[in-house]
């Protein structure tokens, strides 16, 4: 037992060989091995931490560039009219770094199990809410956002981290759908399980991008639509730590995307409460 204090002892926090379990008493077996699964998680954690600061770097040198060049642009301006139009870009720009930081910071939090705990939370509510938070938006760029519950129940989760992933998901659904589109929130009862679908007449997704829509900085949205390529797994991964279960696919009727949400029977603490049926207008 003293040679094996030493040896754990000694070992580097890089250390990515299990323990051997060599002449060791079989009574201590159990303790090695989940030493060794221990071992196993500690660097998977690392390398993950790893990827994502290197992720995370890379993806901020560009828009940290083009910020330097906007700079540069300014100085050489001579009159307050040129400078003026950059000084928009600057802005524009600055905005972009700042939300690709937020999402970052986000994504890294979600990454350590960070959580700030949960409550019962009445989907219903939390689904309006968050969709009106999108009016003007949706207003804004000429899309109609429109609203259907035909059932609700109270779920007890991270009302934080949920509200963020229907923030996600309704955002990009009015982001891609170009002026006179439509979204469509709808809240539905699946056999025993709750159904929230976001359907939009966006501008819909490559069957080739389809696999990777839930990797880190990928983005299969037009150029021309600004986005850092976490939204979707940032929404992936509180679906995930919330036993959702999140899908994203090409509609069949049309062109556009649906993404829904299926949250088990065994997460509905308070059961189905039937609303009358109603629909919520909200262009």
């Amino acid at each position: 037992l003293t040679h094996f204090s030493n040896v754990l002892a000694l070992r580097s926090v890089e250390a990515k060989d299990p323990i051997i379990l060599g002449t060791m008493p079989d009574e201590f077996r159990p303790i090695i091995l989940a030493i060794n699964g221990l071992i196993d998680k500690h660097q998977r954690a690392v390398e993950q931490q790893k990827q994502f600061v290197s992720e995370a770097a890379h993806e901020l040198r560009t828009p940290l560039a083009a910020l330097q060049i906007q700079i540069d642009n300014l100085e050489s301006r001579p009159d307050d009219e040129s400078r003026h139009a950059v000084l928009q870009e600057l802005s524009a720009g600055i905005r972009r770094a700042s939300a690709m930081v937020r999402q970052l910071l986000r994504m890294a939090r979600l990454d350590v199990l960070l959580t700030t705990g949960t409550a019962d939370i009445d989907l219903k509510e939390l689904i309006v809410s968050v969709v009106s938070d999108f009016v003007l938006t949706s207003a804004k760029g000429g899309v109609e956002l429109a609203m259907s519950i035909d059932q609700t129940a109270n779920v007890r989760v991270c009302d934080a981290d949920v509200r963020l992933l229907f923030t996600n998901l309704i955002d990009n659904a009015i982001r891609y759908t170009p002026p006179g589109g439509s979204v469509e929130v709808a809240i539905k009862q699946r056999g025993a399980a709750t159904s929230i679908e976001i359907i939009d007449t966006g501008t819909g997704i490559s069957p080739l991008a389809l696999p990777r829509i839930f990797d880190r900085f990928y983005r299969a949205a037009p150029a021309d639509i600004e986005g850092a390529g976490l939204g979707l797994a940032i929404a992936k991964k509180i679906a995930q730590r919330n036993k959702f279960q999140l899908s994203i696919s090409n509609r069949l009727d049309r062109i556009g995307i649906c993404a829904e949400v299926l949250i088990p029977a065994q997460t509905i603490q308070a059961g189905w409460n039937r609303d009358p049926a109603y629909g919520l207008r909200l262009s």
